[in-house]
């Protein structure tokens, strides 16, 4: 069998136990096979060894991506162990890459309230607003609609748009507290440029 075919079978099974729920979960198990897969040439899945798979998992330098990528391919191999096509795995016969914590850049109040006060534009302080005081993604403040806003004082990120599952968000007191913090700075200079 070739190692594409395999894939296929595997995001099927995945899809239908329930592990695969979303269009954005599949691409990343398949964008991590597909480089494993290119890696060894669309060979058969059960002449694979532990090598290949270090090879494939040089290809991300940082630890934190190597360590997802290994979890796509040690569940790879474990799915091609129960349905018989190897016997063991040699995924699990590589070490795990110790995990980074991630580096998060998060502004100052200072900051948060030049970036309010910079906003001309209703639209502008409005997507600034959510963004910063309901802590909204850029996927998810371009999704928004109507029925995002339906519950007074609270936005809604429902699953379509948000990362991982729904939430709301309380934006009344914070953003009660950012537009006194923002008048409060409007009298000194803007700190943050407006880009144009």
């Amino acid at each position: 069998m070739k190692f594409s075919r395999a894939i296929d079978l595997y995001i099927a099974d995945m899809r239908a136990e329930g592990r695969i729920n979303s269009p954005r979960s599949e691409r990343s198990y398949r964008g991590a096979l597909y480089h494993h897969c290119d890696d060894l040439s669309n060979r058969d899945p059960a002449y694979v060894g532990r090598e290949d798979v270090k090879r494939t998992l040089r290809r991300w330098p940082h630890p934190n991506t190597q360590r997802k990528n290994r979890a796509v391919l040690v569940s790879f191999y474990d799915s091609a162990m129960e349905e018989g096509y190897r016997r063991d795995n040699p995924a699990r016969q590589t070490r795990r890459p110790k995990a980074k914590p991630p580096r998060v850049y998060r502004l100052t109040r200072a900051e948060a309230a030049a970036f309010l006060a910079a906003a001309e534009t209703v639209r502008e302080r409005r997507i600034a607003h959510i963004g910063v005081c309901a802590g909204a993604r850029n996927r998810e403040l371009r999704g928004l609609q109507g029925r995002h806003f339906q519950r007074a004082g609270w936005v809604w990120i429902s699953a379509d748009i948000a990362k991982g599952t729904m939430t709301n968000h309380p934006v009344s007191s914070i953003a009660s507290q950012a537009a006194r913090t923002v008048s409060a700075s409007r009298a000194a200079p803007a700190a943050m440029p407006r880009a144009r």
